[in-house]
């Protein structure tokens, strides 16, 4: 019995992996764009916890150059897989966060912030990670609302019958940005490993020529328009609302 995935393995599920988010970030703006948009919100979030599993297929392979069947069995089954596979990602970056002071995360913020107002963008704000597993598990809860029809209570019950079309869209909207977003920013630092911070150098040069860079800066810009924030609050309150109505359920 295989206990342990390989290195060869790994780096060929590294590309496999990626490119079935590539098809669900598609079919989310496929769906979007069709206004099924509760279909392009369920492709979106799964677009999202499929990333944590590109990112431990990595790490996995630079820690050992091998990885343990269960621990990828840990990330595809068993109670609970799908929200620790949203929690995973932000857990990880606030550790990250708290294991280095002001004078390792300066320049670096200096260097993003640079990089950033060259291109066209702007500064940054440093945001200390925060998770929510109840929230997270609303938005796995949603997802499957998303793909299946349920009867509760007497009545039909699905994303679509439950939430507005104008909610739908916004928290779809909001999903499917994120997902892009977070897939271009992981490839971006994946690919560029290490950059000179003198602008001059070749590094840094080939880093701020990068399409994915040239990407990054178009979603900062996106998430920092008027539409985006409009949608984000749509999209959190379309969200509270649901998961109160989950609470409901699970009370009565």
């Amino acid at each position: 019995m295989v206990e342990k995935i390989s290195h060869e393995d790994l780096t060929d599920g590294f590309v496999k992996q990626a490119d079935h988010i590539r098809d669900l970030i598609a079919a989310a703006k496929e769906q979007y764009d069709s206004k099924r948009y509760h279909l392009s919100l369920g492709f979106g979030i799964l677009a999202l916890e499929e990333l944590t599993k590109l990112r431990e297929i990595r790490n996995s392979d630079e820690r050992s150059g091998e990885m343990d069947l269960s621990e990828w069995n840990k990330l595809t089954g068993g109670p609970g897989v799908h929200v620790k596979k949203l929690d995973k990602p932000i857990k990880e970056m606030k550790q990250r966060q708290e294991e280095k002071n002001s004078e390792y995360w300066d320049p670096v913020q200096e260097f993003i912030d640079s990089t950033l107002i060259s291109a066209g963008g702007s500064k940054t704000k440093r945001v200390k990670p925060s998770f929510d597993f109840e929230m997270h598990d609303a938005l796995n809860q949603l997802k499957q609302a998303c793909f299946y029809m349920d009867f509760k209570d007497g009545k039909w019950y699905s994303a679509k019958l439950f939430l507005t079309i104008r909610e739908l869209e916004a928290i779809s909207y909001v999903q499917l940005n994120m997902a892009e977003f977070n897939f271009n920013q992981y490839q971006l630092h994946n690919k560029h490993r290490e950059i000179n911070i003198d602008p001059n150098s070749e590094s840094y040069q080939n880093y701020v020529s990068d399409s994915l860079f040239k990407k990054h800066v178009e979603f900062q810009k996106i998430s920092k328009s008027k539409t985006f924030n409009i949608k984000s609050i749509l999209a959190q309150s379309a969200l509270q609302k649901f998961k109160r109505k989950k609470n409901d359920k699970s009370s009565s």
